[in-house]
C-alpha cells in the first residue's frame, strides 16, 4: 500500500487489501483518479469479462500494475444469502498487486455497507500492511483462518481525561474459513448515526464485520454505537460487533464511501458497494415483431432482476408453419440496449443484468427450395430452406453423353436456359433441371471408340484414319488403341495396362487383382470375371460373375472368388462385356 500525504485525505477509500500472504481489508486515503469512476452504488460479478481479461482500465478499476486485477475462468458454488445468487459464478477475478476501484457516493447517507466474496490467502504479517494512510478499517485473515481486524481504541482509564486513542489488531472468534471455497464478508460503516457531544457537526465513525451471515463479536467490541463517549461505558455494554474506526481520532466523517482497494494475492467475486442493503435491480424488456412469439422470459414481459444476475432470453417456438412450403423465423434481434447488442442473429442471449436492458425479437420469413434433376443428370444442390433475400446459386450437371435442356418451374423467363442458374429466394421454389441426349453427335470406330478419345491420345496430334489408328498400339504394351477404352486405361502409356496385378489363394476363397480405372466415364460399364479350372477343356474359360463388379476409382480392383473348385488348380482373367444388358 503506498504512503499518502495529509492533504490527501479528503477522499475516502473503503479497500481489500491481502498484503503478501495475508487478506486485508482498508478504507485509506489515495488519490483522485480521473475517468475511473463508476455509479454507486457499486457492483461487480466479474461475470462479464473473459479468461484472463485485464481488468485495470475497464469498469473504473486502476492499479500500478496492469496485471493486477484478472478475470479468471471458474465454475463454483456457495450456499447462504449471496450479494447475486442467481449468478452463475463462471468469472471470478483474481489479485496480485495493488488494486483499486473509483465510483461516486451518495451524499447524505449514514451507513455504507461493503458485501463480497472472497477465497483468502492466510497469513501473519499485519506489520506489512500500510497504515500511514490513516485507514478506516482492515482486516485480514490470520494462519488460523481467523479474521483479525484493524480498528481505533481509546483508553478510557487514562488520569488526563484526554482519553488518547491508538490503532489496535484484534483477533476475532469464529469457524475457521476455508482457502478452498469463498466465504461472504461484510463490512457495515456506521458514518452519521452518533454525532460527537462536544463539538458540533462531527460524528463517530464504527464498524462491524459478518462472516457468512453471522455477525462477528468480541469482548472490545460495543453493543450499540452510541456508547462511545465518556462518561465510560457500563462494562455490560461490551462485547459486541462494533469497533472504532482507526481514524476516529479525528472526530470527523465523510458522508460518502468512494472508493474500494486491495492488494495481495487472493480471489473476488460479487462485490457490492452501497448505501442500502438492498441489492440494486434493473428492468429487462422483451418485444417482438411477431405477436405470437413464444420464449423465455415471457414475450412480451418486463420484469425486474438482481444486479449480476445473468438472464438467458430465448424464442422457444421458432419456426412457426406457415403452410407446407413457408415459415416465419426468429432472425435475431433489434433495439438493444443495456448490456444488449443493438443487434444480433441468433435467438437466445445471455443477458447480464447490470443496467436497465432490453430487446425486440426479429423475425422473418423462411421459403422451401425444392431441387429436382430430370433423366440423364443432377443438379448440385439438394432441397432446403432459405430466409427471404438469400441469394442461391445451383449448377446442372449432364452424365456424359447427355447435355442441359433448361430449367422449369418456378424459374424466371429470362433465366431458363441459365447454369449455374442464380435465384433469390423471395418465393418457395420448385425448379427442375432438364437433359437431352440430342447435341452434337459424337462419331465412333467400328469398335465403338469414340473419334474424340483417339484424337485426344494420339501421339502425333492429328488422326487421319480413325479406324486404322483404333488397330494400332501407340504405346506398344500388347493392347490395341480399342482395346485401351473399355478398361479406362491410355493407350499412349506403357504403364497404363488392363493387366491382372496379383491372385492370392487362400483356404475356401481365392483373390484377383488387376488395374483398370474409372476414366472417360467409364463408371457405367463394370467388369465381369471369368475362371478355368484344371478339369476343364484347355482354352475352356466359365464366366462366374457378368457385369456385376464395379469399377475402383483408384485403379485397383479386387474381387473374391469365395466358391473356388476344390482340389484343381484355378485361373482368373477379369472382362468387359459390351453387349451384355
Amino acid at each position: 500500500m503506498q504512503k499518502h500525504s495529509a492533504e490527501r485525505k479528503s477522499t475516502r477509500l473503503a479497500a481489500i487489501v491481502p498484503l503478501l500472504a495475508a487478506a486485508a481489508l482498508f478504507a485509506v486515503s489515495l488519490p483522485a483518479l480521473a475517468n475511473t469512476e463508476n455509479t454507486f452504488p457499486y457492483a461487480e460479478s466479474f461475470e462479464l469479462h473473459q479468461d484472463g481479461e485485464d481488468l485495470v482500465g475497464t469498469n473504473g478499476w486502476y492499479s500500478g500494475d496492469p496485471l493486477g486485477l484478472t478475470a479468471t475462468a471458474e465454475s463454483y458454488t456457495y450456499s447462504g444469502d449471496l450479494p447475486f445468487p442467481d449468478a452463475t459464478h463462471s468469472n471470478v477475478a483474481a489479485f496480485d498487486a495493488p488494486t483499486e476501484n473509483r465510483f461516486t457516493g451518495t451524499d447524505g447517507p449514514t451507513k455504507a455497507y461493503v458485501d463480497f466474496m472472497l477465497k483468502p490467502v492466510l497469513g501473519d504479517e499485519p506489520e506489512n500492511i500500510a497504515t500511514t494512510a490513516t485507514p478506516e478499517y482492515g482486516l485480514y485473515f490470520n494462519k488460523a483462518g481467523h479474521i483479525v481486524i484493524y480498528h481505533g481504541e481509546y483508553d478510557w482509564e487514562d488520569a488526563g481525561g484526554g482519553y488518547p486513542f491508538s490503532q489496535a489488531w484484534t483477533e476475532l472468534s469464529h469457524t475457521p474459513v476455508s482457502t478452498s471455497e469463498f466465504s461472504r464478508v461484510r463490512i457495515t460503516i456506521d458514518y452519521k448515526t452518533f454525532e460527537n457531544p462536544y463539538v458540533s457537526g462531527f460524528y463517530m465513525k464504527l464498524f462491524q464485520v459478518e462472516l457468512n451471515g453471522t455477525l462477528l463479536t468480541h469482548a472490545d467490541g460495543y453493543q450499540v454505537p452510541g456508547f462511545v463517549f465518556p462518561p465510560p461505558p457500563d462494562p455490560s455494554e461490551l462485547g459486541g460487533s462494533w469497533f472504532f474506526c482507526s481514524d476516529s481520532d479525528n472526530f470527523y466523517a465523510a458522508d460518502k464511501l468512494d472508493g474500494f482497494g486491495m492488494q495481495g494475492v487472493g480471489t473476488i467475486d460479487d462485490l457490492l458497494i452501497s448505501d442500502s442493503t438492498n441489492i440494486p435491480t434493473h428492468d429487462l424488456t422483451i418485444a417482438s415483431t411477431h405477436a405470437e412469439a413464444q420464449g423465455e422470459p415471457d414475450i412480451p414481459s418486463s420484469g425486474s432482476y438482481n444486479y449480476g444476475e445473468q438472464v438467458l432470453c430465448s424464442v422457444t417456438n421458432s419456426p412457426v408453419a406457415v403452410g407446407a412450403t413457408t415459415q416465419l423465423v426468429c432472425t435475431g434481434w433489434s433495439s438493444g440496449t443495456g448490456t444488449v447488442s443493438s443487434t444480433g442473429s441468433e435467438s437466445s442471449v445471455l443477458v447480464t443484468m447490470n443496467e436497465d436492458s432490453g430487446l425486440t425479437w426479429e423475425w422473418g420469413y423462411r421459403y422451401l427450395l425444392d431441387t429436382e434433376a430430370g433423366a440423364g443428370g443432377s443438379v448440385s444442390l439438394g432441397d432446403g430452406w432459405y430466409d427471404a433475400g438469400a441469394g442461391v446459386t445451383i449448377t446442372a450437371q449432364p452424365n456424359p453423353s447427355m447435355v442441359f435442356d433448361g430449367w422449369t418451374g418456378d424459374v424466371p423467363a429470362e433465366d431458363v436456359n441459365e447454369n449455374p442458374l442464380t435465384l433469390t429466394i423471395d418465393q418457395a421454389r420448385s425448379i427442375l433441371a432438364n437433359f437431352t441426349s440430342e447435341g452434337p453427335t459424337e462419331e465412333y470406330t467400328s469398335h465403338g471408340t469414340p473419334y474424340s478419345w483417339l484424337d485426344d491420345h494420339c501421339p502425333t496430334g492429328t488422326v487421319v484414319n480413325h479406324e486404322v489408328a483404333d488397330l494400332e498400339d501407340w504405346d506398344g504394351d500388347g493392347a490395341l488403341n480399342w482395346e485401351e477404352h473399355p478398361p479406362g486405361t491410355l493407350p499412349n502409356d506403357s504403364n497404363s495396362v488392363f493387366t491382372v496385378l496379383d491372385v492370392l489363394y487362400t483356404p475356401g476363397s481365392n483373390m484377383v487383382s488387376w488395374y483398370g480405372t474409372t476414366n472417360f466415364g467409364m463408371t457405367n460399364s463394370p467388369f465381369s470375371m471369368y475362371r478355368m479350372t484344371g478339369d476343364l477343356p484347355a482354352g475352356a474359360w466359365q464366366l462366374i460373375e457378368s457385369n456385376s463388379i464395379e469399377r475402383a476409382p483408384s485403379g485397383t480392383n479386387e474381387w473374391w472368388d469365395d466358391s473356388p473348385p476344390a482340389g484343381v488348380p484355378a485361373y482368373y482373367h477379369p472382362a468387359i462385356l459390351w453387349d451384355a444388358e
